[in-house]
């Protein structure tokens, strides 16, 4: 009769340890499946950052491009209106 008892109790002593094997071998592959997913949102974020700094950096070329040729425009103007300044100096001079 002990035997039995204690028969049965190493029975419900292994099927629980299959039990926990089972709950722990799905929740590894649900573990794997959110590392997984993570990786993926990672990734993305990453790529998505990148392609707003490009743009960012492509903006900030634009308008120093913009800048240095309107520079270029007030240089040459400035050149033009002191032309026209040196000229109009000499005309009264020559007057």
């Amino acid at each position: 009769m002990l035997d039995q008892r204690v028969e049965d109790d190493l029975l419900i002593i292994e099927q629980v340890f299959e039990f926990v094997d089972d709950e722990k071998e799905a929740l590894t592959q649900k573990l794997r499946q959110l590392e997984n997913r993570l990786t993926e949102v990672i990734n993305r974020l990453a790529l998505q950052r990148q392609r707003w700094q490009s743009r960012w950096i492509k903006i900030v070329q634009e308008g120093l491009e913009s800048a240095a040729s309107s520079m270029n425009a007030l240089e040459q103007l400035g050149l033009i209106v002191g032309h026209i300044e040196v000229k109009r100096i000499g005309d009264i001079l020559t007057h």
